[in-house]
């Protein structure tokens, strides 16, 4: 039995000799409780649902960086369900549950489900950046899919949780209908008190 997060993040680069990052798509992911030092992102394959990965990130104390560790879809009673080294991950509608050797953490579904969920989590504040990358996902090793100049405009659609260096990611539009993921640390806002983000008024403009 696997004692520790830093355990399991050993154990599963061991065994899989898997640890590059899992690149996402923007209607598959989990987010997850942190348990100790270690946060997770549960991500589906959009291209083969019967895949997943569990994305696993270390915090700066623990050395940092990021590993990724691949689950297989198995048999539920209920629901849908994914195994791997390491990890067990069961998840029924937009809620869901990671069982890890040190632990369970609760997850919530990060994508769009229904209208009135979406409705209900999204953030739809207009917003804009001090330039930079927008990723793949919530996390400097997340592949690039666009960059932003300073006074670029952006719209907020969800804070995923996942922070860094003290502000979050968020899960952003941007005016030319792409999605991805900024840090917060980029972004500026004159909608009052948004929590997670740099700029709280007087944001750049081109």
């Amino acid at each position: 039995m696997i004692k520790t997060i830093t355990g399991i993040a050993i154990m599963g680069a061991a065994l899989t000799g898997f640890s590059q990052p899992a690149l996402a798509s923007f209607d598959d992911q989990y987010v997850c409780e942190s348990l100790g030092d270690a946060s997770f992102l549960v991500i589906i394959s959009s291209r083969d649902p019967s895949k997943a990965s569990v994305q696993l990130t270390m915090s700066e104390t623990h050395g940092g960086g990021s590993n990724s560790y691949p689950m297989e879809q198995v048999t539920a009673a209920s629901g849908v369900k994914y195994a791997g080294v390491g990890f067990i991950f069961h998840s029924k509608g937009g809620e869901g549950i990671l069982e890890t050797g040190a632990g369970a953490v609760d997850c919530s579904f990060a994508g769009e489900e229904t209208d009135e969920q979406a409705e209900s989590e999204a953030l739809n504040i207009e917003a804009r950046s001090y330039g930079g990358k927008v990723r793949a996902g919530p996390g400097m090793e997340f592949d690039q899919i666009a960059s932003v100049r300073e006074g670029d405009a952006m719209t907020l659609l969800n804070n995923t949780g996942v922070a860094m260096n003290g502000y979050d990611w968020f899960f952003i539009r941007l005016p030319d209908g792409r999605e991805g993921y900024q840090w917060g640390g980029l972004l500026c806002s004159d909608a009052p008190h948004v929590a997670g983000i740099f700029g709280d008024g007087n944001c750049p403009v081109l």
